[in-house]
């Protein structure tokens, strides 16, 4: 099986969103510069903000080549060669699986899910204040 391009994943998945690097860094809760390392391919995303890119990606190619990069992350593979950490292994064990992902992946995923939606909801439900009068 050929090796996985984690920087061009990233950012095909991101441009099928529509979306520039400052855009994905504000959905996934992570800066502009932690996006395009992750595009150049200098850093690899935690598994944790792979599944939460997933749940953001509409079926697509780009979301097959994503399911295939955290299956590759979850079974401790390194997604790219220059990676000297050695891809530690999240999630895995034999609990059983839905949709390809183990359940402490789900479980992961539906925390990111909730802690955007915290830090989202904020900002919709603030009151307009007008200084003055």
């Amino acid at each position: 099986m050929a090796v996985l391009n984690t920087g061009k994943i990233v950012r095909n998945v991101r441009h099928r969103l529509e979306l520039s690097q400052e855009g994905l860094s504000r959905l996934m809760n992570s800066t502009k510069g932690a996006v395009q390392h992750w595009e150049r391919g200098r850093n690899i995303p935690s598994l944790g903000r792979l599944l939460a890119l997933r749940q953001l990606c509409p079926p697509s190619h780009e979301r097959k080549n994503l399911d295939a990069l955290i299956r590759e992350a979850q079974n401790g593979a390194t997604a790219h060669p220059s990676n000297h950490s050695g891809g530690a292994k999240v999630g895995g064990g034999a609990g059983h699986r839905f949709n390809g992902l183990p359940p402490v992946g789900i479980k992961l995923m539906q925390r990111e899910k909730d802690r955007l939606l915290r830090h989202a909801r904020p900002a919709m439900k603030a009151p307009l204040r007008c200084f003055g009068r």
